[in-house]
Formats: structure tokens, C-alpha cells, sequence
């Protein structure tokens, strides 16, 4: 089975299980920590070598041409989309990479919609890299425990829960420890972070601030 290429090695063995057809990855944060920022680098970065759709549900598509959006990814900009719309867009471009942007505003069943989703990817041979909001638990926490973990995502959630985050490939949280702290070690580094049966796997990626 092919694998889908970015240009970061290190993040090609970190997300190994789902960055490939049938695949589906979680990228989960609280606002304004970069997920869209993460999201559109690393489609760019696919979309030289596998070609790519964006479903831009909050940002429409003449505003990320203004933010540079790469011009090889495909963008459809219908806000609150149902997975309906999702399969006739996947039919209607042939993509090998969707991502979305982001979850909590798709319509439909949203406690089936992780499993949809994967039966999505695995039935259109596609892989799906999703964004997803999470709660805000994180900003109770000391300064130095601000990392998220899966219960700040699953927490009072109508889409995750215990058993179906099991659909998900790879769960990867993001932190930047200088949007806590203006005194950060690491102003220009974002992590993320994955939970493997206990254990805490976790790579970073240069962070520069959009404009």
C-alpha cells in the first residue's frame, strides 16, 4: 500500500498508520493554537506529490488565496458540509489526500461521525487529515501542565468518546508552549503529541507565526 509522502521524515514516521489510503488522522488543539496554519503547511506539502482537497468550513476559499493557500490544493469553501457532500466532493475530484477544517462544524450524526469518516477514507481509498477543536481544559491547568490529553478531547464531546476515537489512526494533539508563556525556551517550535497505550510520543515542527 502506497504511503502518502510529506517532506518531514520525521513526521512521515509519526503519523506511519495513517498517512496512507484509508487512512484517518485527528489534529486536535484549543483555538489559536495553529491548526489551520499546521494543517495547510503540511497539505502543501502533500499536494506536490498526491492531489489534495480542502474542506474549508470557517475560512472561505478567496481568504486562504490570501493567505497564500497553495495553488495544487483543490478547496471547496460550503460551510457546515455533511458527509453527504463530503462523498459527492471525493467523486466529483478523484483526491488521494482530504483534510478538513474543521470537524465540529460538520452537520449530520455527530456520534457516528468518527466511524463515518473512517468508512469515508477506507471506502474512497483516500487519506483524511482532520482538525478538531477540544475543550477547554487546558487553561485550567498549571502553566506547566498545559499539554493536552485525550480526555480534553473527549471530555462532554458528542463526537469523541472511549470507544470510537478506536476508528482514529493517529490522535495527534498540538501545543505551543510560547502561546502559554512569553518567556518559552522554544518561541518557534510546535509539538505534537500523541498517546500510545501510556506511553507519550512526540515530535516538533518549526512554528512561524502567520501574518
Amino acid at each position: 500500500m502506497e504511503m502518502i509522502k510529506t517532506e518531514n521524515k520525521e513526521l512521515n514516521s509519526f503519523w506511519n498508520l495513517g498517512l496512507k489510503p484509508g487512512g484517518l488522522i485527528i489534529i486536535a488543539a484549543r483555538p489559536a493554537m495553529g491548526k489551520t496554519t499546521i494543517l495547510l503547511s503540511i497539505g502543501s506539502q502533500i499536494s506536490r506529490h498526491h492531489k489534495t482537497q480542502l474542506m474549508s468550513l470557517e475560512t472561505s476559499a478567496s481568504q486562504l488565496k490570501q493567505k497564500g493557500i497553495s495553488d495544487s490544493i483543490l478547496i471547496d469553501d460550503t460551510p457546515a458540509i455533511n458527509l453527504e457532500h463530503l462523498s459527492k466532493i471525493i467523486l466529483q475530484n478523484n483526491p488521494e489526500v482530504v483534510l478538513i477544517d474543521y470537524i465540529q462544524l460538520m452537520t449530520g450524526n455527530r456520534e457516528n461521525l468518527i466511524k463515518d469518516l473512517k468508512n469515508i477514507a477506507v471506502k474512497f481509498n483516500i487519506c483524511l487529515i482532520v482538525n478538531s477543536q477540544i475543550h477547554r481544559g487546558p487553561e485550567y491547568r498549571a502553566l506547566s501542565d498545559r499539554r493536552p490529553i485525550i480526555n480534553d478531547l473527549t471530555a462532554g464531546s458528542s463526537i469523541f468518546n472511549s470507544d470510537n476515537v478506536a476508528y482514529i489512526d493517529n490522535l495527534t494533539f498540538l501545543y505551543r508552549d510560547s502561546y502559554y508563556n512569553r518567556d518559552s525556551q522554544e518561541p518557534d517550535k510546535i509539538e505534537l503529541i500523541q498517546y500510545d497505550n501510556g506511553n507519550i510520543l512526540k515530535i516538533q515542527l518549526d512554528w512561524i507565526s502567520p501574518t
